[in-house]
């Protein structure tokens, strides 16, 4: 940071009309020549006695005269000077002024700081408080500042900074999007205070009291020991008294977990009042691409929640960027939500069929193909579906990455090889779906599969259960109270649609939980094991389902509930992971690592910064960017030579839009044992760039007033001292 020096005769008085008393130091210089009185001659007897006595002496009372009169002139001379209270900008004379104080300035930059009346927002309001805090600090004050965004980070380290310096950095902060970290402030704070020489400490605390920013953090009592009473905190309040209506959009979301272009996506907007009087003709408009695609207005009662529904089609394939944008408030901050949705042109799946035959519904693939694709006989294109069959010789030569799931049909056996490839798909975002049947090795699955470390199915596949020829044994579907989301649907419907499917035989399993996989119960049959299961694996989900998916071993097939379950499962292994391209304003963007590619060229770019471009060794790890802490999208390109663009969301935590305070009494129950002060304002002119703002780096008229008080007593002691008898 650049420091600005002052010229050198940088001196002056901040009350210079106070100097005419100067003049006052003239008294004792005028009362001294008047007591030189006129004398005549007078001859006695003792008259060349005297004269010769008188000539003595007359040296050294002149001198103690003289030295009397110096010092009561010095000491009017001083007393004015120190009443006109000079400074100095120059370090060489500033070292005169005391050293005092070590001011800790504390930003609170969380969303609700963005609240704007009158045309200035609490942000800036609290900006300018900053900026006369800095003012008012003398040479040899110390100055930090530190804005409370999350995480929390030190703007000015100082103590020791210019004026000029200080003004500049505070000029070019911004409020953010995201919440602020208090505890992560205060304890910076601390650290910046034991790192000062200077024992007097004094922590600003500039805050608009939201109860959200206060509350959602608990802050450590090593933070208030380590600030200790001896540092004065004062908290600032920005946020007034006036209640301040809010409507907010808390959330934009998809309806359905797919998306697929050229076919109509619901899209939903929740809104609600965050104020204590009704909203009449509130517009909210839905932008897709950069393009408006449609509005709606909804009324809003104080504290309702509302859903508006919009509809959007998607024209290309690849990420959608989805923004919904209401009329602008006092915090138009929360007035815009936004949603990355990656869209395909069509879900690619590959079945890899372990059993083929020539015979219509002989083969193991058969059915499946034709839940994904019911409608293929009368027009391919009206399934969101495309369903390939490949035999399982096929896997190991085939290219995986251009299909949204991989279904492994009865097949009998894996190869290291096969398995190996398996597991980098999965791995990279690929999804993959194992059915069982009479061709599959449980020992050689378990051994390829669920070996090692890094297993990739979630299960230890055990012995057959149940006869598929004499099929002495039926078992039913339990839907575990339909609380997974793929039988959800289901929940309320006639029980023949799922219920009374029956299977005639099925691989018992056990899930690994010594292995610590996060496995999903959706189905489960009446003898208690599970029927269908879904687990995840690195970018990737990967389902079980444990008897055959053609009528080998059950009738499911033919039920009507098979195409809908086959639809939702697919649906759900293969729907995007919403979070992840979907984040809060803070947290980190992330692409999972790309094997065997080195020194990838990425560029960065996101709202409120600049573009960052960086090489990226993908080969090594994951690719990370952090620091982002204004709301909108966030492009990532990656390439050459993979030339690909990944498109996250940021949006505002919904818990700042509630505009909620505390008051003074709850800011002590949550700094115990601290020395608070709450003040509505800063004692001080806030834009004041006059002589008495800038003299307060070098003030000096203490030393003159301590010299002054030391004149008084020597001359005193000395007075007393010359007038005895000698």
């Amino acid at each position: 940071m650049s420091q600005l020096h002052p010229p050198l005769l940088a001196f002056g008085f901040l009350n210079n009309t106070l100097l005419w008393g100067a003049i006052l130091a003239g008294i004792p210089i005028l009362i001294h020549l008047l007591s030189k009185r006129r004398y005549r001659r007078l001859r006695w007897a003792a008259q060349e006695w005297l004269l010769a006595a008188l000539k003595k002496s007359a040296r050294r009372i002149k001198l103690e005269q003289l030295l009397l009169l110096a010092l009561r002139t010095l000491l009017i001379l001083f007393v004015v000077i120190a009443i006109a209270r000079p400074y100095s900008e120059r370090p060489a004379l500033a070292v005169l002024a005391p050293r005092r104080t070590h001011r800790v300035v504390v930003l609170d930059a969380s969303l609700s700081m963005g609240v704007s009346l009158g045309g200035v927002s609490r942000f800036e309001r609290a900006v300018e408080l900053a900026g006369a805090i800095a003012r008012m600090s003398r040479r040899g004050d110390g100055l930090s500042i530190i804005l409370a965004q999350r995480p929390a980070r030190v703007v000015i380290p100082g103590p020791d900074v210019q004026t000029e310096a200080a003004l500049a950095e505070l000029a070019a902060l911004r409020v953010t999007h995201g919440q602020a970290d208090l505890a992560g402030a205060l304890n910076l704070a601390a650290q910046l205070f034991a790192s000062s020489r200077n024992p007097n400490r004094e922590l600003y605390i500039l805050t608009d009291l939201q109860r959200s920013t206060w509350t959602a953090q608990e802050i450590a009592p090593s933070i208030l020991a380590e600030l200790g009473p001896e540092t004065a905190v004062i908290v600032v309040d920005v946020g007034g008294e006036v209640e301040v209506p809010n409507i907010a959009i808390l959330d934009l979301r998809l309806d359905d977990r797919l998306a697929v272009t050229a076919r109509p996506a619901s899209v939903t907007a929740r809104l609600r009042n965050l104020g204590s009087k009704p909203f009449q003709g509130y517009g909210v408009t839905l932008i897709v691409n950069g393009r408006s695609v449609a509005r709606r207005v909804v009324d809003l009662d104080p504290g309702a929640t509302v859903e508006v529904n919009f509809e959007a089609t998607f024209t290309e394939p690849g990420f959608q960027r989805l923004k919904v944008a209401g009329d602008e408030d006092v915090l138009p901050l929360d007035n815009s939500r936004w949603l990355s949705v990656p869209a395909r042109e069509r879900v690619r799946v590959l079945c890899i069929d372990g059993e083929p035959m020539s015979e219509p519904f002989a083969s193991e693939c058969d059915y499946l193909a034709l839940a994904l694709s019911p409608t293929a006989e009368l027009d391919p294109q009206l399934s969101p579906f495309l369903a390939e069959v490949r035999p399982e010789a096929d896997l190991i030569d085939l290219d995986l990455s251009p299909y949204d799931l991989v279904v492994l049909a009865n097949v009998g056996q894996l190869t290291e090889s096969e398995a190996s490839k398996l597991r980098a798909y999965v791995r990279a975002g690929g999804n993959l779906l194992v059915t069982l049947g009479s061709q599959v090795n449980a020992d050689n699955y378990n051994e390829v599969l669920f070996s090692g470390d890094d297993p990739l199915l979630p299960v230890v596949l055990g012995p057959k259960v149940g006869d598929p020829v004499e099929k002495t044994s039926v078992f039913r579907l339990d839907p575990l109270e339909y609380r997974h989301p793929i039988v959800k649907p289901f929940e309320g419907a006639p029980a023949a649609t799922l219920l009374s499917t029956m299977t005639y035989a099925y691989q018992k399993v056990r899930v690994g939980e010594e292995k610590g996989h996060d496995v999903n119960w959706v189905l489960a049959f009446d003898s208690g094991d599970p029927a269908v299961l879904v687990g995840k694996y690195g970018e990737g989900d990967v389902g079980l389902w444990t008897t055959s998916i053609d009528d080998d071993w059950t009738t499911w097939p033919v039920w009507p509930s098979y195409v809908p379950v086959i639809q939702e499962l697919v649906r759900y292994l293969v729907a995007t992971d919403v979070g992840r391209w979907n984040l809060q304003v803070g947290e980190v963007v992330s692409i999972p690592s790309v094997a065997g590619l080195l020194d990838l060229p990425v560029t960065v770019a996101a709202p409120g910064r600049q573009t960052v471009e960086r090489l990226w060794d993908a080969a090594r790890g994951p690719f990370h960017f952090d620091g982002t802490q204004v709301g909108g999208f966030v492009e990532v390109t990656v390439g050459p030579p993979v030339a690909q663009t990944y498109v996250f969301a940021l949006n505002p935590p919904v818990e700042e839009s509630d505009l909620t305070r505390l008051d003074s009494a709850e800011i002590n129950r949550l700094l115990p044992g601290m020395n608070v002060r709450y003040v509505r304002d800063v004692d001080v002119s806030v834009g004041d760039d006059s002589p008495q703002a800038r003299a307060r780096t070098g003030e000096l008229h203490r030393p003159f007033l301590y010299a002054a008080l030391v004149i008084l007593v020597l001359e005193s002691l000395l007075a007393c001292r010359l007038g005895q008898p000698r």
